[in-house]
């Protein structure tokens, strides 16, 4: 089989090990049948499976390989600009997924794209997700950015209010604990991507979570 035909297979199956495997025969190869898996439905469980590949190969060939995955957060950082014209699919999501997974990328690249996602209504799904991924461990650079996404907790969209309460938990940040609470009663759905698994939640069920890990 060619790699762009294994490439598709490992990320159907969430092969991560196997995607390790075959990059260590082409790195550069493996990058790009990856990265053409990370359009389409944000609901789309290939999607976040490629996004989580970006992950697992930066944790184990970025040390080594440093510049494609430098290019590939360059890129990301680059589509989620107004002046690219380009469509920022996923941007936010993969460049966190790299930043967790080598962290020595996140004093470059974390600040700007947080930055560019939130000039970027298409990009702050990504944003919220970003920051619940990245969490406590990166909160020193997250700090200045928690407060100025405080306005999805009042998006019409259930998507955004339950990311950002989701985000707020993960990074431990206790100021909106009363506008948060409020959210208990929201019984609107979304799907959420936490731990290698998609699952369908509710903005109220993360409102709970919120405040018992919070007390």
């Amino acid at each position: 089989m060619s790699i762009r035909t294994d490439v598709a297979a490992y990320i159907k199956a969430a092969d991560y090990q196997s995607l390790i495997d075959l990059a260590r025969e082409n790195q550069a190869k493996t990058l790009k049948f990856v990265q053409s898996h990370i359009y389409g439905d944000i609901n789309d469980s290939i999607r976040w499976h490629a996004i989580c590949a970006f992950g697992y190969l930066a944790k184990t060939y970025a040390d080594t390989y440093d510049e494609p995955y430098r290019n590939i957060l360059r890129r990301c950082l680059w589509a989620m600009n107004d002046e690219s014209g380009n469509v920022p699919w996923s941007a936010p999501e993969v460049m966190a997924a790299i930043i967790k997974a080598a962290p020595k990328y996140s004093s470059d690249f974390t600040a700007p794209m947080l930055t560019n996602g939130l000039d970027n209504p298409m990009c702050h799904s990504g944003v919220l997700w970003a920051i619940g991924h990245l969490g406590e461990d990166f909160a020193q650079e997250l700090a200045p950015f928690l407060a100025k996404v405080e306005f999805t907790l009042h998006s019409p969209d259930p998507l955004l209010r339950g990311l950002a309460i989701w985000a707020y938990t993960r990074c431990k940040y206790k100021p909106l604990a009363g506008i948060i609470g409020s959210f208990v009663e929201d019984s609107e759905e979304f799907y959420l991507f936490n731990d290698d698994v998609l699952e369908k939640t509710t903005v109220g069920d993360m409102a709970e979570k919120y405040l018992q890990e919070l007390k």
